[in-house]
């Protein structure tokens, strides 16, 4: 409802803004909802290990470097699944299409960049399914608080590059 909201309230703005309309935005004065934060999560070591080696006994070999990919650059899983050859050169991932609009280019190691290479060359662009990562998930037995699911994978990057310094 609080996305509702601000884009309805965003679309008056605008309008208004444009002088398609002469009266204030209707829905100024209304709040957004509170809603309490959830519960954030992120995977040790031995669970991400845990993890990868599910994702690695999948009959769809996209779907454990789909999983890499995601602990590697942070990246949603959207963004991965949908990883093409042509977006990873001189030791950098490129994303477009990303949910911001924005494109980011994030470096990785030269040994990760030969294996995602590898990986294009034995089975082509990534084709992963979120529902393959999930499956994937219950048979690891880790537990997530609800609606995480892939989008931890995103969490454990953030948590392990700032315990290891990262800003």
């Amino acid at each position: 409802l609080n996305n509702e909201l601000g884009f309805i309230c965003a679309l008056y703005n605008k309008l208004h803004e444009l002088g398609e309309v002469k009266y204030s935005n209707p829905l100024g004065t209304v709040k957004p909802l509170k809603v309490e934060q959830r519960e954030l999560s992120w995977l040790t070591i031995p669970e991400i290990e845990h993890l990868v080696s599910k994702t690695d006994e999948s009959p769809n070999p996209h779907l454990s470097m789909a999983t890499k990919v995601c602990l590697s650059i942070g990246s949603r899983w959207g963004e991965a699944e949908r990883l093409r050859a042509s977006q990873v050169r001189s030791g950098v991932i490129t994303l477009s299409n990303t949910k911001s609009g924005k494109v980011r280019s994030i470096p990785i190691s030269s040994e990760f960049e030969a294996t995602l290479r590898n990986h294009f060359q034995r089975y082509g662009d990534l084709a992963a399914t979120l529902k393959g990562f999930r499956v994937a998930l219950r048979k690891s037995d880790i537990q997530l608080p609800r609606g995480q699911a892939s989008h931890v994978l995103r969490h454990t990057f953030a948590a392990h590059f700032v315990m290891r310094g990262g800003n």
